[in-house]
């Protein structure tokens, strides 16, 4: 689920009616397994894109290296040959770091990350709903309303 679906969500599910507090006291399972679920789910695929981002930041410094001048890797990553080799450690990992695949998946994980933490917020929020549902209890109860 998109990051801004999930805000959205957010915000109608955040909603407490203070004319039905027991249901809202009720719901909060609910809540917390449907959002657990959400953040597990993206805390996979934030692990998953830094696991292939991995993969393939060592091809974009192969390539860099110039160790993939030949036809089969070039024809398997689908790059024209490469007639800069870098030598340099520094400037490899530069050139390798500027590669269009890897810009993608870092851009993916800049993405995951923002929506593990927002997840995370959620759970925050709603493990403090029971407090906030019971405060609004007892102060209905004094109030005598």
């Amino acid at each position: 689920m998109s990051l801004e679906k999930i805000v959205k969500q957010w915000q109608e599910d955040s909603k407490i009616d203070s004319t039905q507090l027991d249901q809202a006291l009720v719901n909060l399972p609910l809540l917390h397994g449907k959002y657990l679920h959400l953040l597990t789910e993206a805390r996979v695929k934030l692990k998953l894109n830094r696991l292939e981002r991995g993969k393939v930041y060592h091809i974009a410094a192969q390539y860099c290296r110039g160790e993939l001048n030949n036809k089969e890797d070039l024809t398997e990553t689908g790059r024209q040959p490469n007639l800069h080799k870098v030598h340099v450690k520094a400037d490899w990992r530069e050139y390798a770091n500027a590669d269009p695949e890897v810009i993608k998946f870092d851009q993916r994980i800049v993405i995951h990350e923002e929506t593990v933490d927002v997840l995370t917020e959620i759970m925050k929020q709603i493990n403090q709903m029971s407090f906030t549902i019971r405060s609004l209890i007892d102060w209905f109860k004094l109030s005598g309303s």
